[in-house]
């Protein structure tokens, strides 16, 4: 019997205004676990970041533990609302994808479809930096 998919939700809000940002969190997290029984995935975890909008990283605390815990080996996938709550920018969408694939993470799974997370070359064939922006101590671009 093969073992069930472990998936890591990550959830994520850039500003707190009220009941509604609360709900949407919650609203997120609700669509991705049945997005996971859909799928037949264990839930290794949910990761929810408040009030941290996508290109600062380093108040995406629960992002950091998501990857983390991704490079001990304990997720198979990411799952999150929209790509949107992961990244704003290319640059960050390669290092995240790059970084995912490392850890052994095969993709990203969202509300509208499924991406991989072997990102090697760009449509024109140019390969990518290894990590931008570039900060030491990480190759995710954020030091923790």
């Amino acid at each position: 019997m093969s073992r069930r998919p472990r998936a890591a939700l990550y959830v994520r809000q850039s500003q707190t205004i009220g009941e509604g940002v609360s709900a949407s969190l919650a609203t997120q997290q609700a669509d991705l676990e049945e997005l996971a029984e859909r799928r037949g995935w264990q839930v290794a975890g949910v990761y929810a970041d408040r009030d941290a909008p996508a290109d600062a990283l380093d108040r995406r605390i629960r992002w950091l533990d998501l990857l983390d815990d991704a490079q001990a080996g304990q997720i198979d996938v990411v799952a999150a609302y929209d790509t949107s709550r992961l990244w704003r920018s290319v640059e960050l969408r390669i290092a995240t994808c790059r970084e995912l694939a490392k850890a052994g993470v095969e993709r990203i799974a969202t509300m509208a479809g499924d991406q991989p997370t072997d990102l090697q070359q760009d449509p024109k064939g140019n390969s990518w930096p290894r990590c931008w922006p570039p900060r030491p101590s990480s190759t995710i671009g954020c030091a923790r």
